[in-house]
């Protein structure tokens, strides 16, 4: 089945104590009443890293990062956002509030500080669906360290 949007939601301790869950129940009540069920898959996804700024939903392909997601936006999210193709701007990051501005994920000034290797597909990627993690290659560094053991153990002989 082909999606046209994909909605990830975070589903980080600060963003699940933060109805998080109720959000994501929501956007999957919202697709299936709005008739759109079809069009998207929603799911959640491990933490964003930016807490402070949760409830996070990221929408793509859009690449819309929405931040202070209430469980009553939901049903604005899939009408404008998956329906009419329209980003609910009031909920989009906004960099500077002075120039009220907004910002790409990898403009935001907090995740231009940071590089993730361990954590890098949190915010990406369902934690739950192994095939995900093997699709993005989570296990790549695990058999280049395995094939250095035994070519090292190999030496030794």
């Amino acid at each position: 089945m082909a999606y046209k949007h994909f909605i990830l939601t975070c589903a980080g301790t600060g963003c699940e104590s933060n109805k998080g869950d109720e959000i994501y129940r929501g956007l999957i009540e919202e697709a299936e009443k709005q008739g759109v069920k079809d069009d998207v898959q929603i799911v959640k996804t491990g933490c964003f890293g930016f807490c402070e700024a949760g409830p996070i939903i990221k929408v793509l392909p859009e690449d819309s990062f929405y931040v202070g997601v209430k469980p009553e936006d939901t049903r604005e999210i899939i009408a404008e956002q998956v329906i009419k193709g329209r980003e609910v701007k009031r909920l989009l990051y906004k960099g500077d509030e002075s120039k009220k501005k907004t910002m790409a994920v990898e403009d935001i000034e907090f995740y231009q500080k940071q590089f993730r290797v361990v954590l890098r597909n949190c915010g990406v990627i369902n934690p739950e669906s192994i095939d995900e993690y093997i699709a993005r290659e989570g296990y790549v560094g695990l058999e280049k360290s395995s094939l250095s053991g035994r070519l090292s153990s190999s030496s030794k002989r």
